[in-house]
This record gives structure tokens, C-alpha cells and sequence, in this order.
């Protein structure tokens, strides 16, 4: 898969949103079918 522009910056972003601000979790996956995104953040 070619990469995409801005990739590292937007892989930053996620990280710091989800697990140091919402103490969540995140896997992203991109392969022949697609993008898969998973996100768990505490309800409270």
C-alpha cells in the first residue's frame, strides 16, 4: 500500500486523543479490503 501523506501526523493525533486524553486503546489495520478501526474508551 502506498503510504499516505501525513500518516505519521494523523498516527500522532490518534495516540494522543485516544490513550493519553481519553486513557482509551486504538488498533488500525489497512490491507486489500480496507481500513478496520477499533477504539475502546472508558464509558466514565
Amino acid at each position: 500500500m502506498p503510504k499516505v501523506e501525513g500518516a505519521v501526523f494523523n498516527s500522532r493525533l490518534l495516540r494522543q486523543t485516544i490513550e493519553r486524553s481519553l486513557r482509551g486503546a486504538f488498533t488500525r489495520t489497512i490491507d486489500a479490503e480496507g481500513l478496520r478501526f477499533e477504539m475502546v474508551v472508558s464509558a466514565r
